[in-house]
């Protein structure tokens, strides 16, 4: 998991992280030992389905594209509104995200 950019948004995943010129490593993932399965990255945020189908996002949340309530969401953080619904495929947009369960597959 490498990342590279600005960082103004929390986009980053890291907070220490700032105007990141060569690709460095993002240890998050690895150090909860959870699996990535897919990325979708929106205008500045991301988010990262892992293999649970537990959904992280980190980034801009002006638009509450990452869910909560901060602004700027600093750190790869689980979206817990999925009550049990195990998630299949992830979305991001400029300001929006999208998800779909595997209960909702066309």
């Amino acid at each position: 998991n490498y990342i590279i950019g600005n960082n103004t948004y929390g986009e980053l995943g890291n907070p220490l992280f700032k105007n990141v010129l060569k690709f460095t490593k993002l240890n998050f993932f690895k150090e909860n030992k959870l699996i990535i399965k897919k990325i979708a990255v929106g205008g500045r945020h991301n988010l990262v389905l892992c293999e649970t189908g537990d959904v992280y996002s980190f980034g801009d949340n002006s638009q509450h594209q990452c869910s909560g309530y901060d602004t700027c969401i600093k750190v790869p953080t689980l979206i817990n509104i999925y009550t049990g619904a195990r998630i299949a495929h992830i979305f991001a947009g400029y300001d929006f995200s999208v998800s779909i369960s595997e209960k909702n597959l066309f």
